[in-house]
C-alpha cells in the first residue's frame, strides 16, 4: 500500500493539506506565524533604535507571511491611482488577510474588534508598527461607533495616503454569486471625495479553506484592478453608487463567473482525499 503522506502533491507545483494535517497548518499559521512574524519585526525595531540593524519595512513583513501560503501570483494589475483611495476587494476566506494587502499597495484593513483579540497580539503589533489596520464594532449601530470608524478612514485617506481595504459585500462569500454592495463606506468616499476602485482575485477560496481545513500551496491566481472611480466626477449619489457596481459586476464576471483558463487543475473539482484515504494525486495535461 501507498505510504500515507501528509501533504498532497497534485502536479504542475500544487500540493494539499487536508483533514487534521489542514487543521494543524491553519492553526499554526493563524496563532504562531502571524504572531511570531509581528514579535520579529518589534525585534529588528529596536535593534535598528539601537543601531544594529536595518528598521522592517510594511513588505518584509508581508511578504514573510505571503510565503507560508505559498500562492503562485500570475498576475498583479497596477494602482489605478497613488492617492489616498477605498479598494473594494472580494472576500472569501482567512486568506485575504495576507493576499489582498499584497496586492493593494500601501493598503490598511477595516476589521472587526473580534479580530484584534484573535490575533492577539501580533494584530495589535502590526498596527503600532505599520499602521496597517483599523479595528471597529461590528453590528455597532451607535453614532458614536460609525463616526469613530468614517474618521479614521478619512484620517488614514486623506492625511496619510494609505489606501483603504473594504470588504464592500460585508461578509466571506466565497460562491459565484454575488452579493449587494454595503453603501456605509461608499456614501463616505462620495462626502469626502475619496476616490474608489474595485481589486478582485481569483481562486483564493482554493488557498486556505479554514471551514474544511483545506490549504493549498502554489495555487495560480490573477489580480485585476477597475479604472478609478472619483467622486468629483458624478453629481450625485446614486450614479456614483451605479459606476461601483458596474466595475464591481464587470470584473466578478471576468474573474468569478468566468475565470480565465488554466493549464493547471481547477481546484474546486478535486477529488476528496482526507483522514485514511491521503494518496498521491498526479494529474495529467
Amino acid at each position: 500500500s501507498a505510504k500515507k503522506k501528509k501533504i498532497i502533491s497534485m502536479g504542475k507545483g500544487l500540493s494539499q493539506r487536508r483533514g487534521i494535517s489542514g487543521m494543524l497548518y491553519i492553526s499554526f499559521f493563524t496563532f504562531f506565524v502571524l504572531n511570531a512574524v509581528a514579535i520579529w519585526c518589534v525585534l529588528k525595531k529596536i535593534g535598528n533604535v539601537l543601531g544594529v540593524c536595518e528598521a522592517p519595512i510594511h513588505k518584509n513583513f508581508l511578504d514573510s507571511l505571503l510565503v507560508w501560503l505559498n500562492p503562485d501570483i500570475k498576475e498583479v494589475a497596477p494602482m489605478p491611482t497613488d492617492r489616498g483611495c477605498l479598494a473594494l476587494c472580494n472576500h472569501v476566506n482567512w486568506s485575504d488577510f495576507v493576499i489582498d494587502i499584497c496586492l493593494v499597495e500601501n493598503g490598511v484593513y477595516v476589521s472587526r474588534n473580534l479580530l484584534k483579540f484573535i490575533f492577539f497580539p501580533g494584530s495589535i503589533l502590526r498596527q503600532l508598527l505599520f499602521g496597517d489596520c483599523i479595528f471597529f464594532q461590528r453590528g455597532g449601530k451607535s453614532a458614536h461607533s460609525k463616526s469613530h470608524l468614517y474618521k479614521q478612514v478619512e484620517e488614514k485617506c486623506l492625511n496619510e495616503n494609505r489606501c483603504i481595504i473594504v470588504y464592500v459585500e460585508g461578509t466571506r462569500n466565497p460562491k459565484k454569486q454575488k452579493l449587494p454592495l454595503k453603501v456605509g463606506l461608499l456614501k463616505l468616499a462620495y462626502e469626502k471625495k475619496i476616490p474608489v476602485f474595485v481589486s478582485m482575485t481569483t481562486d483564493k477560496t482554493s488557498i486556505f479553506d479554514e471551514t474544511n481545513f483545506i490549504v493549498t500551496f502554489r495555487v495560480p491566481i490573477i489580480n485585476k484592478k477597475s479604472p478609478i472611480i472619483d467622486p468629483l466626477q458624478f453629481s450625485d449619489l446614486s450614479s456614483f453608487l451605479a459606476q461601483v457596481q458596474s466595475h464591481w459586476d464587470s470584473l466578478w464576471s471576468q474573474l468569478i463567473l468566468s475565470p480565465p483558463k488554466s493549464e493547471y487543475p481547477t481546484l474546486h473539482s478535486l477529488p476528496s482525499v482526507c483522514g485514511r484515504n491521503k494518496e498521491k494525486i498526479n494529474k495529467t495535461e
